[in-house]
């Protein structure tokens, strides 16, 4: 027979663990698309749309789903989660995950327009890019459009610290870059914001701009930036003590079999051929001289190619019997594996 004192102290424990498992930490993220996130009905870029999430807002992340897909070349899990009082399943590439867990009343459920930034620090990922060869690749022009972006914006920074300002730009941030209200441009240091070659594009800086430090650099989250004199990919790390080794590899150690890279992937970095010319780009994004190296192994009248703000006495050597060169546009190539 159940008594009263066995119910009572039955109901005094589901209640508890109601309270409990409510007061539980939930993982947080934020959004770091450049547009904003949309929400869906079911873990399924085909699902109906129920809302979306402004970039760099704050979400309550609920569960992982076991469902993934690949979504502008970014294969990312989908992830339910809670927003304004709603909830709906997002794709995960473009969630970036707050390590440590939150509080349920941490995350507010009504919409902000700002947030306090998380202090990061950016750091050289140990592992050259990854590009698909292909003739008429998007991504090379893509990223000679970023880099050309860079160049610009570092320049603007460059002058405003040098200019008799009691601030200076210590670190760079995209809507330092791509705000109408941003100080470089009402300073008219940049004249508009850059246009994004890519949606993906979302500029950042490393070390302390205002300063000569080697750690200086400013860079792109999607396309990277240079790292001396090589073209890396940088990691943007909530911990500010991390950092990482970077490749460094000699010009005049790579080697290319042209012939060979049609349809193959190849890890890259520094090298790149664009409209039949070759290219590097100096650490010194002002030096705009042209360089004019030898490639060897390949017939007389293809003997020279431009290779602008490269190294001096930089050479390129072609391995191989190459019967016919055909430049590949946009392939952006330090290090060759076939």
């Amino acid at each position: 027979m159940i008594t009263k004192p066995f119910v009572t102290r039955f109901l005094c424990v589901f209640v508890f663990c109601g309270i409990f498992s409510s007061c539980l930490a939930q993982q947080g993220a934020i959004v770091t698309s450049n547009a904003s996130l949309t929400m869906r009905s079911a873990p399924s870029r085909t699902s109906d749309k129920i809302g979306s999430v402004k970039s760099g807002e704050k979400v309550v992340v609920l569960e992982k789903t076991s469902a993934v897909e690949v979504i502008e070349d970014v294969e990312s899990a989908w992830y339910k989660i809670q927003y304004s009082g709603q909830e709906g399943f997002v794709f995960g590439g473009f969630l970036s995950l707050i390590e440590k867990e939150l509080p349920n009343n941490a995350i507010a459920n009504q919409p902000v327009t700002s947030i306090t930034p998380i202090q990061q620090k950016a750091v050289v990922r140990s592992e050259p890019i990854i590009y698909k060869v292909r003739p008429n690749a998007q991504q090379g022009k893509e990223l000679l459009k970023c880099l050309a972006n860079q160049r610009v914006i570092a320049g603007a920074v460059l002058m405003y610290n040098m200019d008799d300002h009691i601030e200076k730009f210590r670190s760079l941030t995209d809507e330092d870059v791509m705000s109408a209200s941003s100080v470089l441009i009402l300073e008219r240091y940049l004249k508009a914001p850059p246009i994004k070659p890519s949606k993906h594009c979302h500029y950042m800086s490393s070390g302390d701009l205002s300063s000569d430090g080697d750690n200086n650099a400013v860079f792109c989250k999607y396309h990277g930036g240079f790292w001396e004199d090589k073209l890396v990919k940088f990691i943007v790390s909530d911990d500010v003590e991390s950092s990482s080794d970077y490749i460094s590899m000699d010009i005049d150690d790579l080697k290319l079999d042209i012939a060979s890279l049609s349809g193959k992937k190849v890890k890259v970095a520094a090298l790149g051929q664009y409209f039949g010319q070759m290219f590097l780009l100096k650490k010194d994004m002002m030096d705009m001289s042209p360089i004019f190296v030898e490639i060897k192994n390949i017939p007389r009248e293809q003997m020279k190619y431009i290779i602008q703000n490269c190294n001096t006495g930089a050479e390129v050597i072609v391995s191989g019997i190459v019967g016919e060169v055909t430049f590949q546009q946009g392939i952006i190539a330090e290090k060759v594996e076939w």
